[in-house]
């Protein structure tokens, strides 16, 4: 810094704070010349992210918000990274693993989240065939489950309930929550309704039908899910042993286990097998996740 300053004519002070003051103009000039791309990911990442609120709930609330708190989560995470760990190669490598953390998740809790539905739809639907029985439309029928249905199933009940206070019709409701939901018992129930709807027929005997059906699929994939437990903690394991075995190794030998991170040979031994890594646990994962 002295020496820029000898060069320039100036002290050390002014020449740091002109130095930032050109810092600042070409990082606002970067961001303008950027500001088109920048948008375009603001909007799809906000976009993104309201339809998977709307998985969960009828009213996602502030997206815009929530999606600004995520990204200051990200540049703080980076930040925090950086200070913390000496190496910026195994810094950037975590950070990176964090921009995977909100997807990640999502996925999981809407995993749960209609594997629950799963169990939930029979009795809902003989619920439906219920108050259809008694007098109801199929509409008032849909209406009282989502006053009175337990969670989370009563949800995509309110989310179907709006579309049509809205001015869907019952079929394009249901049609829509099919799309959403992605589930195969409910694309049975989805179609069953729309052939009904369609073709007429006694919608009660149908339900009931369907609900039987759906109650034996469950119990089907009830048997599936216990006969593979004992493969879904084997796969487990598999997933979070190489972090206690990195950590180990790090604690027996650390400078040569640094040199993964640090040499060419060790960066390229790493990916290596992290990609044999990934398709064996993939490979697992889909023999144990058998769709019934």
């Amino acid at each position: 810094m002295t020496l820029a300053a000898t060069i320039f004519g100036m002290d050390e002070r002014t020449l740091a704070l002109s130095v930032s003051i050109l810092g600042g103009v070409a990082f606002i000039a970067m961001l303008l010349a950027f500001a088109g791309v920048l948008q375009r990911m603001w909007e799809s990442h906000v976009s993104w992210l309201s339809t998977q609120k709307q998985r969960f709930s009828p009213d996602p609330g502030n997206v815009k918000l929530q999606m600004g708190l995520i990204y200051a989560g990200v540049v703080l995470a980076l930040f925090v990274v950086l200070i913390a760990i000496d190496n910026k190669f195994i810094a950037l490598a975590l950070w990176t693993l964090t921009l995977l953390v909100p997807g990640w998740l999502i996925n999981n809790a809407w995993n749960k989240r209609i594997r629950k539905i799963d169990e939930q739809l029979p009795l809902t639907i003989m619920a439906m065939s219920n108050s259809v029985a008694s007098g109801l439309t199929l509409v008032q029928s849909i209406e009282r489950l989502a006053e009175r249905a337990e969670e989370p199933i009563r949800t995509e009940y309110r989310i179907m309930a709006n579309q049509w206070r809205a001015g869907s019709d019952v079929l394009t409701a249901i049609t829509e929550a099919k799309g959403r939901l992605k589930l195969p018992n409910f694309n049975i129930f989805a179609t069953t309704i729309a052939v009904n709807q369609t073709m007429g027929g006694n919608v009660v005997e149908t339900m009931d039908r369907l609900a039987q059906s759906l109650e034996a699929i469950a119990e089907m994939q009830h048997e599936v899910y216990t006969s593979t437990a004992e493969g879904r903690q084997n796969l487990l394991f598999l997933g979070i042993a190489p972090v206690p075995m990195l950590l180990l190794m790090l604690a027996i030998n650390y400078e040569g286990t640094l040199m993964l991170f640090t040499e060419p040979l060790g960066r390229g031994l790493m990916m290596t097998s992290i990609g044999f890594y990934m398709v064996g646990f993939l490979w697992a994962r889909s023999i144990i996740n058998a769709d019934v």
